[in-house]
C-alpha cells in the first residue's frame, strides 16, 4: 500500500517539513530523529529516551498529526 503523505515527506525530508521539526519540542524532535533518521524502533526508542514504549508510541503520533497540521497550514498559505 502506498505510504501516508506525512511519512513520505519524512523521508523525503521535505524542507518545510525539516523547518516545522526544528520547531517541535526537544523530546518530540528526538523521537522523529531517531525514528526517522537513526532508524530505530519504538521499543529502542523507549529504551533510549527511559520512557514506556507506549508513551513513545503517544508520542509519536501526536507528533505526526502535529506536522500534519502545520503542513497542512503552510500548503493553504502557499495557494
Amino acid at each position: 500500500g502506498r505510504m501516508d503523505p506525512v511519512m513520505e515527506e519524512i523521508e523525503n525530508k521535505d524542507t518545510d517539513l525539516w523547518e516545522e521539526v526544528t520547531q517541535l519540542k526537544p523530546e518530540e524532535r528526538r523521537i522523529i530523529e531517531l525514528f526517522y533518521v537513526d532508524g530505530l524502533k519504538q521499543k529502542e526508542i523507549a529504551q533510549e529516551l527511559k520512557f514506556s514504549r507506549s508513551k513513545v508510541c503517544r508520542l509519536h503520533t501526536n507528533v505526526l498529526e502535529k506536522l500534519k497540521r502545520r503542513l497542512e497550514r503552510i500548503g493553504e498559505n502557499n495557494v
